[in-house]
């Protein structure tokens, strides 16, 4: 099965365990279980440690932090989400 390629919108949120990362034509792609993410290279480093890790990523309009990343902790697992 092919996973959807796709970018976040603003003030949009991926939650999903994190599968895999890869750097391709100087962009990162992030596997997000059934989908994959496109993010900027520069978070590759921050993310590394964490796959296979339940993770959320939020889009944001905030100069220099476009992007904010979390761990989503063991119990918020249970309560749902994408």
């Amino acid at each position: 099965m092919s996973r959807e390629v796709r970018r976040l919108g603003v003030w949009e949120e991926g939650v999903s365990v994190l599968t895999d990362l890869e750097v391709k034509e100087g962009v990162l792609f992030a596997g997000l279980n059934k989908f994959v993410l496109i993010l900027p290279i520069k978070m590759e480093e921050k993310m590394l440690t964490y796959v296979g890790k339940r993770v959320a990523l939020l889009h944001t309009d905030v100069p220099g932090r476009e992007y904010l990343f979390r761990v989503v902790p063991d119990q918020e697992n249970s309560e749902g989400g994408a």
